[in-house]
């Protein structure tokens, strides 16, 4: 899955992300006859359409209200300030228009308080099963550390079951 996604994710994720900074594939161009002109021309209009859009759907964060439940609507307001729920949602809205998609990791920190995280796409993955509804069967996140102690690359893979974690080191 890892190789999978690293052969054909991420070259894609790769690409969408130098378009949305500008840096598109002209820029890289030469040409073999010094005469001729190597004009080059970069127009932002993805950055620019994508914090655009953002600035229109996200711009104003995400207003809660109840007409029962005053208490939940206090827990949730504490458990969103507690994450800063109004950034992370802009982060998720700026990764769905580079990318087409983002991930978004909702866990129980060692206290037992509710987090959410943004997953960067580079970084993870998700398995579907093949019925019609396509259920989420897992959820992967791999990313590399340097250990200073043995000077080499360490890949850790988490993988997110329904009911369970499981952590692997390669």
């Amino acid at each position: 899955l890892i190789k999978e996604h690293q052969d054909d994710k991420l070259p894609r994720y790769h690409k969408l992300m130098a378009y949305y900074k500008a840096r598109h594939d002209i820029l890289n161009r030469t040409m073999d006859d010094s005469s001729v002109p190597n004009n080059k021309l970069v127009n932002d209009y993805p950055g620019y359409i994508i914090d655009t859009i953002q600035g229109y759907f996200i711009g104003i964060p995400v207003q809660y209200s109840t007409e029962k439940d005053e208490k939940f609507l206090d827990d949730l307001q504490e458990i969103n300030d507690d994450n800063n729920e109004a950034d992370h949602n802009a982060e998720i809205a700026k990764n769905m228009g580079i990318y087409g998609e983002a991930y978004e990791l909702l866990y129980l920190n060692e206290k037992g308080d509710i987090r959410f995280m943004t997953l960067p796409n580079e970084e993870t993955l998700v398995v579907f099963d093949s019925s019609y509804h396509q259920s989420v069967q897992l959820g992967l996140r791999y990313y590399t550390l340097y250990d200073t102690t043995d000077k080499k690359d360490i890949t850790k893979v988490e993988l997110y079951y329904n009911d369970k974690v499981e952590y692997y080191t390669q």
